[in-house]
């Protein structure tokens, strides 16, 4: 149980790197020529820069000090959203209210991270019942 634990935070580890090592590849290439912009869709409702979108730390402070609220204000929580261009085949970002993104985000976020524990865990339990081999070290 204990070897599968340091696996574990070994391959978050490499994981966390591998984003981190990218990141400041981009930010590198910053002085470069402008390039394409493209859009993911999961990170898109706290990064999008379009006008009047609140930054995500400005989001952050709203929710601690207003609440809910607060955020709803500076998300735009009044404007409807279009979930046929959130999810599926055709993602458009265009026009789509900052909440609604940041849900759309949220969730991505949520199922991936599920899927990832539900892989951990089938991978403990066949561990646990012997259905894998004991790796001796």
């Amino acid at each position: 149980m204990r070897k599968f634990r340091n696996a574990a935070l070994a391959a978050a580890t490499a994981t966390a790197l591998t984003f981190g090592g990218t990141s400041v590849a981009v930010a590198e290439e910053g002085n470069q020529a402008p390039k394409a912009q493209t859009s993911s869709t999961f990170i898109s409702g706290s990064t999008r820069n379009a006008e009047g979108d609140a930054p995500l730390g400005d989001i952050i402070k709203a929710f601690f000090q207003e609440g809910p609220k607060g955020v709803g204000k500076l998300t735009g929580a009044d404007q409807q959203a279009d979930f046929t261009k959130l999810w599926g085949a055709n993602v458009d970002d265009e026009g789509q209210p900052q909440w609604a993104l940041l849900w759309r985000d949220g969730v991505n976020w949520l199922g991936l991270l599920s899927g990832i524990g539900i892989v951990i865990a089938l991978g403990n339990a066949a561990l646990h019942e012997g259905l894998l081999p004991q790796i001796k070290f």
